[in-house]
């Protein structure tokens, strides 16, 4: 049987579908013969793209991470040497790039893969390259602000929870907010370092 599917790239949109069926019935929902038929390719089409479900999910997460990363090192690099708003413009990228990509949000906060250990003192990460980008901006913007290293720790938490909670509440379609969600993050995140 020849492929039906005509509009563009379908690994990508194997991604994008197989992030919906994720959402929806949860990793076990998964298969690549689901995801055929809602591209409608032949059932060995997404073969030629993944050799399994397990090399599919691989692709799935690390699809989302590199979009999330490269959002973020975007704000990060357009500082035109303005540290001071480095934090609200990482910020602003990351509440925006969930906004614009809801289904994201639910996969990478329940299914993606990444592990953040959080300590008194001290963050460690592993797998988790979006957080990395995020908790570095936060550690030199801390240090040019001066404050002690066994004090950072919980003021990225702090950064980090307030920009989570924001982009929750922004990609829950119940809750609705008069401004845009990117600037409200920024208004709020820019007090807090006043």
């Amino acid at each position: 049987m020849r492929d039906t599917y005509h509009h563009g790239d379908l690994k990508k949109q194997l991604i994008l579908v197989g992030i919906d069926i994720i959402n929806q019935e949860g990793p076990e929902g998964l298969s690549l013969r689901k995801a055929a038929e809602r591209c409608g390719v032949s059932h060995g089409a997404p073969y030629s793209h993944f050799k399994n479900k397990e090399e599919y999910l691989k692709n799935i997460n690390a699809f989302v991470e590199n979009a999330f990363s490269e959002a973020l090192m975007e704000a990060e690099m357009n500082n035109n040497g303005d540290e001071r708003g480095r934090m609200a413009r990482m910020a602003r990228a990351y509440v925006g790039f969930f906004c614009q990509h809801p289904s994201f949000y639910s996969f990478y906060t329940k299914y993606a893969e990444f592990r953040i250990d959080i300590h008194e003192t001290s963050i460690d990460c592993v797998g988790a390259k979006p957080f990395y980008i995020f908790k570095n901006a936060a550690e030199q913007f801390l240090n040019m602000k001066g404050m002690p290293k066994e004090k950072q720790a919980a003021q990225i938490i702090q950064m980090w929870a307030l920009v989570q909670g924001i982009t929750m509440f922004a990609v829950m379609p119940s809750i609705h907010n008069d401004l845009k969600w990117e600037e409200y993050t920024e208004k709020l995140l820019m007090n807090k370092e006043d």
